[in-house]
């Protein structure tokens, strides 16, 4: 499809309204050990509707954080100084909502890989167009897939590092479907290109000149592209140590440089030209050359091209201070991430099939150990040694594969909820609710080989259900460990440090190695958020109430001093789990806001 050949389509009412971001005087440093570090050194611009940007220049000219600061998504902060104005169409980005008009793709490409090309951008879809009917929704996904050149592959799953799937060049055409998929009107994109071939650049910077033919604004960072690329940009930018060297059109670039000293040889690439020119090896310790041919371009420029970047800005189209109030709901939220949630275990059978096998072997494992364990004096041991190494089972293998978790997803959820897709709530509750099943699966197995191969109390069957009862909630209780540690850590090898630590802290005082009431009063306390501890005492209580030794015995209760109904140590349990799960929505949010703010 030529980019000439987009028809029939609602994007083509863009054509008729016009939109000018513009920027004036951007300043950006950072301070560190109490040295100022400048990334921007007061640099302005324009972009208009309809045409391509792009931003050129070496590693650490400022690219990626002018794009940053354009989108909205740079601020000032106690290490970071910001300045300067950003409007689009004259209004200040930061006095409405000016993320739905403008859309920004990072360079990395953070998608679901068991989902396809088409379930990623429904989804992205009913997050971001909440109003769109589910047939309006069928349409617009069509419309992207058809705008990107991704029907081949629509139905095709992204992939991940564990599953082969799309090509690079694909994956970034699918996070640009997620942002054009709520019709933004500007679209910014950091390294569009970057890890791709010259082919698969030169196909993907077609597709974007498609979207500025029907009117969008286009800008995007790029590092030298071929001549075909850099004479499909409308104009272009040329950055070194934060300032700009050239701004313009770009079938004028190469007569600039040459009119002040610069001639780029016929047989050479242009953008090739300007990088080796303008390549500074070390800017920390720059040579007299590179100095003097930096100062002579930013003087030229300053003097022959900056005074004459005046846009024209009669016509453009009134900015819509309301748009983006019509967010989706927390229920469609929780609903669309539910589902989600269910398609990626669906597609990953292995791992349900491997938590199942787990749960036979395990269980199978204990019972062989402690089976028969008898009603005497001897079985004392046996049993109260099963039930801690059920407590074990229930809350540490959940705790740290939720742990190990968290870091893998944590990625694409900052990303998604950066850009607002969700809440923290509605995330979170999908976690635990998709979980539930798994856990009632693992439970009912585990309970059934072992409550009746070792055997526990028999006598009554409320037991039984009772046991089940108090095993599916250190199971959640389990998994939310899990979420509290995940929630902490940034990464797996944190998580593998923080995990187990916090997790032997709790088994510690869960009630088995040591006497409860014999702790010292300095660490007393942790007993009372120890789900070991509760888990274990109400296990305990249950299986020798209304126990029949053979034998004249203590009751094992009172030599514990366990004290308490079960019900009092299963409420006190829940309490423990709904505490951690507060806290672990509280770091989220904490991480999330704080990333927002980057």
């Amino acid at each position: 499809m030529s980019v000439h050949n987009v028809q029939n389509s609602e994007d083509q009412l863009f054509v008729k309204d016009s939109y000018l971001l513009e920027w004036k005087d951007i300043k950006y440093s950072v301070n560190q050990k109490d040295k100022e570090t400048v990334i921007l050194k007061g640099v302005s611009g324009y972009a208009n509707s309809g045409e391509i940007l792009a931003i050129m220049g070496t590693s650490g000219s400022g690219k990626t954080s002018l794009l940053s600061i354009l989108s909205n998504r740079l601020f000032s902060q106690s290490h970071v100084k910001v300045s300067g104005k950003v409007t689009l169409n004259q209004n200040e980005i930061h006095t409405f909502h000016s993320n739905h008009y403008i859309k920004y793709v990072l360079q990395e490409n953070f998608l679901f890989g068991t989902q396809t090309v088409r379930e990623s951008l429904t989804f992205a879809c009913r997050l971001k167009v909440p109003y769109l009917l589910k047939s309006q929704v069928n349409d617009r996904v069509n419309e992207i897939i058809d705008h990107l050149r991704l029907s081949a592959v629509a139905d095709n799953m992204i992939g991940n590092t564990m599953r082969k799937g799309l090509s690079g060049g694909e994956k970034k055409r699918v996070s640009i479907g997620n942002e054009l998929i709520s019709y933004p009107n500007v679209l910014i994109l950091d390294e569009p290109t970057s890890g791709l071939d010259s082919f698969t650049s030169q196909h993907l910077i077609e597709v974007l000149k498609a979207q500025a033919q029907l009117g969008r604004t286009i800008i995007f960072t790029i590092h030298q592209p071929n001549s075909k690329m850099f004479n499909m940009f409308d104009r272009f930018i040329l950055m070194s140590e934060g300032s700009f060297l050239y701004q313009g059109p770009t079938s004028d670039a190469v007569k600039y440089f040459s009119d002040i000293g610069y001639q780029c040889p016929y047989e050479i690439n242009p953008p090739e030209y300007f990088m080796r020119i303008f390549h500074i090896e070390n800017r920390y310790n720059m040579t007299k050359t590179e100095r003097e041919i930096l100062d002579i371009c930013s003087r030229q420029y300053k003097e022959t091209l900056e005074q004459y970047m005046i846009p024209q800005i009669e016509g453009l189209t009134e900015i819509d201070i309301k748009k983006g109030l019509h967010s989706a709901s927390i229920i469609t939220e929780l609903k669309v991430l539910v589902q989600r949630s269910i398609l990626n275990v669906r597609r990953q059978p292995m791992l349900s099939a491997i938590k199942i096998v787990q749960a036979i072997i395990m269980a199978s494992l204990v019972a062989l150990i402690f089976n028969n364990s008898g009603h005497d004096r001897k079985s004392i041991q046996s049993i109260t040694g099963a039930l801690f190494f059920n407590s074990i089972n229930y809350i540490a293998f959940p705790s740290q594969a939720e742990a190990l978790t968290f870091p893998l997803e944590r990625p694409v959820f900052l990303t998604e909820y950066k850009e607002d897709l969700y809440g923290i709530f509605p995330y979170f509750l999908t976690k635990v609710i998709c979980e539930i099943p798994f856990q009632i699966i693992f439970t009912i197995i585990y309970s059934l080989i072992m409550y009746f191969a070792i055997p526990y109390n028999t006598y009554n069957a409320s037991k039984f259900f009772v046991f089940f009862g108090i095993s599916l909630l250190s199971q959640i209780s389990g998994n939310s460990l899990g979420y509290l540690v995940g929630s902490l850590t940034s990464s797996i090898q944190l998580a593998v440090v923080i995990g187990p630590a916090m997790m032997v802290s709790l088994l510690a005082f869960g009630g088995f190695f040591s006497n409860t009431n014999s702790f010292s009063s300095a660490f007393y306390w942790v007993r009372y958020i120890s789900n070991y501890n509760f888990t274990y005492r109400a296990l305990i209580i249950n299986q020798f109430t209304d126990f029949d030794f053979n034998d004249e015995v203590d009751n094992p209760i009172h030599l514990l001093n366990f004290e308490g109904e079960v019900w009092e140590n299963a409420g006190a349990l829940l309490l423990v789990t709904f505490g951690m799960m507060v806290i672990a929505v509280i770091n989220l949010k904490i991480s999330g806001e704080y990333h927002k703010r980057r």
